[in-house]
């Protein structure tokens, strides 16, 4: 993915009142220049996540640290498109991830997405023509909570019954 320029963001309790951001493989990073001018990329730190209320719902926010080298200091990024994303072509989503790959939770995180699209996948197929069986939040909550009770009570017994078939265990 080649490097987005974001723009220059405020800096909260550094030594330097901004920052100028460039988006490189989905992460915030500062772009320096050493003495031969060639870049040099310093990747931001993820600090946390903010869900922040506002009129239609709720926004994202990433808090990042910014390093000492920088002058320091946190920055917070939105994570969805402003005003000025629109009116300027850039698509912030395609070019800032919440949780990029150079996060320490992104491996954690992102090998479980596998799984869970695989079991989205199975309940979408038990259903008819892949509509809800029922009406309501409430309803379809209960739907889902009884089908995934229903997938480990299968799961835990097929496991007793693979286990039954070995025989006993053997002593040391």
């Amino acid at each position: 993915m080649p490097d987005r320029h974001l723009g220059i963001v405020p800096v909260s309790g550094g030594n330097k009142a901004s920052v100028d951001i460039h988006l490189v493989n989905g992460s915030p990073c500062v772009r320096t220049f050493n003495v031969e001018g060639e870049p040099v990329v310093t990747p931001l730190t993820r600090v946390q996540t903010q869900r922040r209320r506002n009129l239609n719902g709720y926004r994202l926010y990433n808090l990042y640290e910014v390093p000492a080298l920088h002058g320091g200091g946190t920055v917070r990024l939105r994570l969805d498109q402003t005003a000025e994303d629109e009116k300027s072509g850039f698509n912030r989503e395609e070019h800032l991830r919440a949780i990029p790959p150079n996060d320490p939770d992104h491996d954690g995180l992102y090998s479980r997405r596998n799984d869970t699209e695989s079991g989205n996948r199975l309940l979408d197929d038990s259903m008819l023509r892949e509509r809800a069986h029922t009406v309501g939040r409430g309803r379809q909550l209960l739907d889902v909570l009884s089908w995934a009770a229903v997938r480990n009570a299968s799961a835990a017994a097929q496991h007793c019954r693979d286990c039954a078939d070995l025989g006993p265990p053997l002593a040391a």
